[in-house]
C-alpha cells in the first residue's frame, strides 16, 4: 500500500506504463466516484445504500484509493435495523465525501501529469 491518496504502484500493475490506459481507467473512476457520491443519501432504502457503497468500494479499490474503499466498506452495512443508523450514515457520508474528493482530485492531477508527459 502507499501513503498517497491513490496507490500508483497498484495502478501500474494494470496499466504497465500505458499512459492512455491509465488516463482511461482514472477517467472512469472519476466519473463513477462522482456518480456514487451524488446518489448516496442518508434516507435512501437499505438495498440502494448497500449497492452504491459496494460499487464505490470496488471502484476505489480497483484504482488503489484505499481510504475511499475502506470508507465505503465500513458504510455498506449501515442499515435501518441498526440503532441510530441515520446518525451513523451521516458520519459515513461525510467520510465518503471527503475521501472521494481527495481521490478524485488526486486522479485528475495524475491524469494531467500523464497527459503532459
Amino acid at each position: 500500500m502507499s501513503d498517497a491518496t491513490i496507490d500508483i504502484s497498484h495502478l501500474q500493475k494494470y496499466t504497465a506504463g500505458d499512459a492512455a490506459l491509465l488516463d482511461e481507467i482514472l477517467g472512469i473512476f472519476v466519473e463513477h466516484a462522482a456518480s456514487c457520491v451524488v446518489r448516496l443519501r442518508v434516507d435512501m432504502p437499505d438495498e440502494a445504500w448497500k449497492d452504491v457503497c459496494h460499487s464505490l468500494k470496488g471502484a476505489a479499490r480497483g484504482v488503489g484509493a484505499w481510504a475511499l474503499g475502506d470508507a465505503a466498506d465500513q458504510s455498506e452495512g449501515l442499515v435501518s435495523s441498526l440503532p441510530d443508523y441515520e446518525r451513523a450514515r451521516e458520519k459515513a457520508l461525510k467520510s465518503i465525501r471527503q475521501s472521494a474528493r481527495d481521490a478524485v482530485e488526486f486522479a485528475e492531477n495524475l491524469r494531467r501529469k500523464v497527459g503532459a508527459a
